[in-house]
C-alpha cells in the first residue's frame, strides 16, 4: 500500500475554490501508443457532416468504420444519421459471417445513434464512449476523417468535377489508403495486413479522367455514336464494372468496354476557350509564332471610335471628306 500511495500525487495546500474557479485548465491529453492485437478486437464508429451539396441520390453523411488493428477503413454513404443504427449492425453481421471472427470492443464518441446497448448485450460487445465534447479521445478515427477530406478534395481540385460528385471522390480516396503501404504497418497497405494478400493494383484508374463507354447494340442504329464521353469516378462493389458519368446528361453508368485517357480530364475547361481570340487568330493564319502581348491592346476611346465605323449610315459617309495622304521620302543618297 505504501508503493501505491507513493505514485499518487498529494497536495501540499487545501483547496481553494477562487482558484479553480479562475484558473483551472483542460487536463491535456496523452498520445496513446496502444493498438489491438487482432483483426476487429476494437473498431472505431464516427459520422462526418452533413455536407450542405447533396447529389441526386441524397446523401448528406458518410459513416466512417476503422479497425485499429489493420487500420482498414469501410465508408457508409448515408442520407440521415438515423440510420447509423442499422448501418451498424449490418457491418457486425458483415464481420461475422465474411471474417468468421467476432468484433469484441466499440469505440465512438457520446453520440446518441451509437446508444445500441440491447445489441451489444447480445452480441457480447463492450461498448466504449468518449466524455462529452471531448472528441480527442476518439482521435484515431477522427485524424482519419483529416486523411480522407484530404486527399478527396485533391481528387477533386484535379478532376474539376462538380461539388456533387463530392460521395463518389469519398469512396474513391478511401480505395486508395487501404491499399497505399504505411509505415504504421511495416510498409504494408491495410488491405494486405486484413486479407493476407497484395492487393491488385493494374485496376486503379486516374479519378475523373476522360473516358468513352461503348453504346449497347441494342440502343443505337448504323449511324449513331458508337460511344458515350464520360468521367471515371470508381468502382461498384460487387460488379465488375467501373462507375462513369456521362458528361453532356450527367447519368451515372456502369460499364466494363472503356477508353481511358489517363492525361485528359473531361470536366476541364477547353485549351481554346481559355485562350484570347486574337491568338486563336493569330495561330490559324500564320506560320511564324508572334508573342500575344504584341497583338492585344489596351481598348481606348479611339478603338470604340475605329470599331463604330461600320455603323455610319450612307449620307454620313458622303459628307466625309477624305484625308490627303502625304507620301514620305527617303532622304537616304542611294
Amino acid at each position: 500500500m505504501k508503493k501505491l500511495y507513493s505514485y499518487v500525487p498529494v497536495s501540499q495546500h487545501t483547496a481553494c475554490d477562487v482558484c479553480q474557479m479562475c484558473r483551472q485548465k483542460i487536463v491535456p491529453f496523452l498520445v496513446s501508443s496502444k493498438n489491438a492485437k487482432s483483426a476487429f478486437d476494437l473498431v472505431h464508429f464516427d459520422i462526418w457532416g452533413p455536407f450542405s451539396t447533396t447529389y441526386a441520390h441524397g446523401y448528406k453523411y458518410f459513416l466512417t468504420i476503422l479497425d485499429d488493428c489493420t487500420r482498414h477503413i469501410w465508408i457508409v454513404m448515408m442520407k440521415n444519421k438515423s440510420e447509423a443504427f442499422q448501418k451498424v449492425k449490418s457491418f457486425i453481421s458483415m464481420v461475422e459471417r465474411q471474417f468468421e471472427c467476432q468484433v469484441k470492443i466499440v469505440r465512438n464518441d457520446n453520440g446518441p445513434k451509437f446508444m445500441l446497448k440491447e445489441f451489444y448485450d447480445e452480441k457480447g460487445i463492450i461498448h466504449k464512449r468518449s466524455c462529452v465534447y471531448t472528441p480527442q479521445k476518439n482521435g484515431r478515427v477522427e485524424r482519419t476523417h483529416q486523411h480522407i477530406l484530404d486527399v478527396s478534395r485533391a481528387l477533386m481540385f484535379q478532376s474539376k468535377l462538380p461539388k456533387k460528385f463530392w460521395s463518389y471522390a469519398v469512396l474513391h480516396a478511401v480505395y486508395l489508403i487501404n491499399r497505399i503501404p504505411t509505415k504504421i504497418l511495416n510498409n504494408k497497405s491495410s488491405y494486405e495486413v486484413l486479407y493476407g494478400e497484395v492487393p491488385y493494383l493494374s485496376i486503379l484508374k486516374v479519378f475523373g479522367c476522360l473516358s468513352y463507354a461503348s453504346t449497347l447494340p441494342v440502343n443505337r442504329h448504323k449511324f449513331d455514336s458508337r460511344a458515350k464521353k464520360c468521367a471515371f469516378l470508381g468502382y461498384k462493389s460487387g460488379i465488375k464494372g467501373f462507375v462513369l458519368v456521362d458528361v453532356h446528361t450527367s447519368e451515372i453508368l456502369v460499364s466494363r468496354n472503356m477508353k481511358f485517357f489517363y492525361l485528359e480530364f473531361s470536366f476541364h475547361s477547353s485549351s481554346l476557350s481559355s485562350i484570347p481570340t486574337t491568338q486563336i487568330y493569330l495561330d490559324s493564319q500564320v506560320t511564324q509564332t508572334i508573342p500575344i502581348s504584341d497583338t492585344v491592346v489596351s481598348s481606348t476611346d479611339e478603338d470604340v471610335e475605329v470599331l463604330n465605323e461600320d455603323n455610319v449610315s450612307d449620307s454620313e459617309e458622303r459628307d466625309i471628306e477624305p484625308v490627303p495622304v502625304s507620301i514620305r521620302k527617303f532622304s537616304r543618297v542611294s
